[in-house]
């Protein structure tokens, strides 16, 4: 609990943990713009896709990307101020140091989830008292979208897991978050594949596709090879910070 408290103690100074909450706001204040548009410019009788079609293409295109950039500023601090040293003095071993990190990130995922959920019902509501006339009326049941951001948090608690240790190893930041932006927007150009399902940054689009579908945690596929695949980033990482020295630990 102490190292946790040191860690939540050092995002004071970290700027980028902002975007937790400022992009779900700017990622709900696009969709409603969209949509107005799409209300002022479409005739009477056409029917306007509801706000909730905009708002989860940008949450779900766009979320894996900014976790990766509250992740980048988070390791950031250690490596541009070498702190890690500082780290292995603390009377405690090098796997809790790294679990610590690991619930510290996931603990933003967590965060960003819920303020989306928040923001997004938020938006509901709007679009309730000044368009009731329109689509905008046609929400997805509560429950649905509870499942759906219960689903994204594993999404982005998984990819937290994978982050961490290429922003920790990578010698250039920017390399390590190239390295993670081009794995997510393969993962588009992979959808058509037959294995789509067992590549490791698919389960965001599979959540964004069929969210309105009927859900079964024990049929979910996607769900178990995430978790399956969570489970072993997380010993790997565990392995590698308690044998292999970070890079600017070494420097």
């Amino acid at each position: 609990m102490r190292l946790i408290k040191s860690e939540l103690f050092k995002l004071k100074r970290i700027s980028g943990l902002h975007l937790v909450y400022i992009f779900p706001l700017v990622m709900s204040g696009i969709a409603m713009f969209e949509m107005l548009r799409r209300i002022d410019v479409s005739p009477a009788n056409q029917i306007i896709p509801p706000y909730s079609s905009f708002y989860f293409q940008f949450f779900g295109l766009f979320s894996p990307i900014v976790i990766a950039l509250i992740l980048f500023s988070f390791i950031q601090i250690e490596n541009k101020n070498k702190m890690w040293e500082s780290n292995y003095l603390l009377p405690i071993s090098k796997g809790t140091i790294y679990v610590g990190k690991i619930f510290t990130s996931v603990l933003f995922a967590l965060a960003y989830c819920v303020i989306s959920y928040l923001t997004y019902i938020g938006q509901v509501l709007l679009c309730q008292a000044f368009y009731p006339e329109h689509l905008a009326l046609n929400q997805d049941d509560n429950i649905v979208l509870i499942i759906f951001f219960s689903r994204m948090f594993l999404v982005l608690a998984f990819y937290s897991l994978l982050v961490i240790p290429v922003f920790i190893y990578i010698e250039s930041a920017i390399t390590a978050l190239g390295i993670f932006m081009f794995f997510i927007f393969l993962s588009f150009f992979l959808m058509q594949k037959s294995w789509f399902t067992y590549y490791p940054f698919s389960y965001h689009l599979t959540v964004l596709t069929n969210f309105r579908s009927a859900y079964d945690i024990v049929k979910d596929k996607g769900a178990w090879i995430t978790m399956i695949y969570a489970i072993l980033a997380f010993l790997t990482g565990k392995f590698l910070f308690q044998n292999v020295s970070p890079r600017s630990s070494s420097n």
